[in-house]
């Protein structure tokens, strides 16, 4: 098998496009059939490599992995998508790998073959667990199984006749791929097999005669805007091995009448049941309740004590509650989502449950009078964006179960004084205190093996130790005078931020002593008069993309304590000739060596310690 790494460049500016519309489209053509790309999210890529003086870090480089012509996107979940190509033609006869770079090959993305006319056949993996909208639209020489308007492709649905009024799939189908009944205006009933893992994003939507349906034990996902606009659905038995619902998954079933929620379920997204008319909400004290979950608060709300047995409060519930000044949250519950009381101006303090394990992104977002909170034993993960702009929060406790604290969690937080990071705590984000200008002291703990890009930037009252033009924070190179030109790094330090010397244009060489474990992502981006380093053994971890750009770095030597190797750690180190890696070339390759040249493509380049002599 031929393996060729490509790369595609993104620009940093990205559009977020979310319709209150199914997400497939905004125009009445099924997108399995005729593409229509309205209303979808897209990134535009440059169509040649930026010159070598261009801003480096203007750039988001995106690295991608191509196997006979089928390339693979690394995910945020840390799996492999199929994504559409750039390069060599496809074969006619396509297999999809079930692992990538020795991790699952989970998603086919959105319109990833699409086009591809000579293509008469794909094999797809058990490992897929959702295939994107318009995944195979164009694929005109494609094998497809129909059966009573239904078209198969290795048993996923992937498309049907708009005409289809009833539907029963076949016993051995594994999945539906995303959209690909939306606004099948006259289909009235479905019945999905046992082995179906999920319904996928706007799979239903617009199907407006659709009054009944079965949905299988086997499904554990219901995904944005799955019945959106199913106007004349009644009723719905959603499984209790369901543990998501998405965005608008129910938004406009006016005829909606009843659903029954189960325990299983952990997150129900933004706008899930709005526009069901006709469904019975249980009101209490201005909330509206579904079976055992808070979905959405009367703005007008003061003081909220949710009822005992609650399980859940959805995605933005309290959202905009600006009178809200205080409420009271019971044990029972075990899930507080995404933006659930962001923007809740007035609200002073709150509790969080013992069951609680996470703070979700933004869910306390802008609460400006939002003065003190306690964080329950058990939480492990602190989201983005947690408590941004909380700015009358002047203490928080940790507690020591946290793990992560994600990007700009504690941004703005401009009453801050004082925290304590606990031991156990292994990530701190971008931007995770920036702003934070009236804290003073933060202890970084030795569990502490990443420290995102301006963790601490504006940090304007907290006491930085300066030394020869490098900022440090406990054991931290946080960032660098842009001046400098030679670094020694002090005994003692632990790590290099992320983006520590990004951008220091006039620096020629550093040594990093033993006692650094890990160099942060980008760490040395746009170094272009860097010409030298001394990594010490002790370093176990380079970042990706970590000497981006150090365009006049001649050779380095690798100690074997490195482990990982992140993605380009050398790309576009246009003069590097010579890489000694002290280890064996085994060892080389299982941290990743060979996903961190990229462009270099010189294979003598490496040097391991058991090479054949030349």
């Amino acid at each position: 098998m031929k393996k060729i790494t490509i790369l595609s460049i993104l620009l940093v500016l990205g559009m977020i496009c979310m319709g209150m519309l199914s997400s497939c489209g905004l125009q009445g053509e099924n997108p399995n059939g005729t593409s229509d790309t309205s209303g979808t999210t897209t990134t535009e890529k440059p169509d040649k490599t930026p010159d070598e003086d261009e801003d480096i870090n203007d750039i988001v480089y995106e690295f991608v992995e191509e196997y006979d012509g089928v390339v693979y996107k690394l995910l945020s979940d840390g799996t492999y998508g199929v994504m559409k190509g750039v390069t060599a033609e496809l074969p006619s006869e396509v297999i999809i790998l079930a692992k990538c770079q020795g991790k699952p090959v989970t998603q086919i993305l959105d319109q990833a073959f699409e086009g591809c006319s000579n293509i008469t056949s794909i094999t797809i993996p058990q490992s897929v667990t959702s295939i994107g909208a318009s995944a195979f639209s164009g694929c005109d020489s494609l094998l497809l199984q129909k059966e009573d308007g239904i078209s198969y492709l290795d048993n996923w649905v992937i498309a049907c006749d708009t005409s289809v009024t009833t539907v029963e799939l076949r016993e051995n189908t594994k999945g539906i791929a995303d959209c690909v009944f939306f606004q099948c205006s006259e289909l009235t009933n479905i019945a999905i097999p046992q082995g179906v893992r999920s319904i996928g994003r706007s799979t239903f939507s617009g199907c407006s005669s659709l009054t009944s349906i079965t949905i299988p034990s086997s499904v554990t996902s219901i995904g944005n805007d799955a019945f959106s606009r199913c106007r004349n659905l009644t009723s719905i038995t959603i499984p209790v091995n369901v543990t998501s619902i998405g965005i608008r998954a129910f938004f406009g079933c006016s005829s909606l009448e009843s659903i029954t929620i189960p325990t299983s379920v952990t997150s129900i997204g933004t706008h899930a049941f709005f526009g069901c008319d006709s469904l019975l909400f249980q009101k209490e004290d201005g909330i509206s309740y579904l079976d055992n979950w808070v979905i959405t608060c009367d703005s007008s709300v003061t003081t909220v004590q949710i009822k005992e047995g609650t399980q859940g409060i959805a995605d933005r519930a309290f959202s905009g509650c600006t009178n809200l000044t205080s409420i009271t949250i019971p044990e029972s519950v075990k899930t507080i989502g995404e933006f659930a009381f962001s923007g809740c101006s007035n609200l002073t303090s709150i509790t969080i449950p013992q069951g609680v394990t996470a703070i979700e992104a933004q869910v306390f977002t802008e609460c400006s009078s939002l003065a003190s909170i306690i964080i329950p034993q058990g939480v492990t993960t602190i989201e983005r964006a947690a408590f941004a702009e909380c700015g009358s929060l002047t203490s928080i406790t940790i507690p020591s179960s946290v793990t992560t604290i994600g990007d700009i969690a504690f941004s703005e937080c401009s009453s801050l004084t004082n925290i304590t990071i606990p031991q156990g705590v292994t990530s701190i984000g971008g931007l995770a205190f920036y702003g934070c200008s009236s804290l003073t002291s933060i202890t970084i703990p030795k569990s502490v093996t990443s420290i995102g890009s301006g963790a601490f930037s504006g940090c304007d009252s907290l006491l930085f130790q300066e030394e020869n033009g490098i900022s440090y924070l406990d054991n931290w190179v946080i960032t660098c005078d842009s001046s400098v030109t030679t670094a020694q790094i002090k005994k003692g330090t632990k790590g290099i931020a992320d983006r520590a010397f990004s951008g220091c244009t006039n620096l020629t060489s550093i040594t990093i002593p033993q006692s650094v474990t890990t160099i942060g992502y980008k760490a040395f981006l746009g170094c272009k008069s860097l010409t030298s380093i001394t990594i010490l053994q002790g370093v176990t971890t380079i970042g990706e993309q970590a000497f981006l750009g150090c365009k006049s770095l001649t050779s380095i030597t690798i100690p074997t304590s490195v482990t990982s190797i992140g993605d380009g750690a050398f790309f576009k180190c246009s003069s590097l000739k010579n890489i000694t890696f002290e280890g064996t070339r085994a060892q080389w390759n299982a941290a990743g060596g060979s996903s961190a040249l990229r462009d270099l493509t010189d294979p003598d380049i490496v040097h391991c310690k058991d090479d054949p002599a030349s």
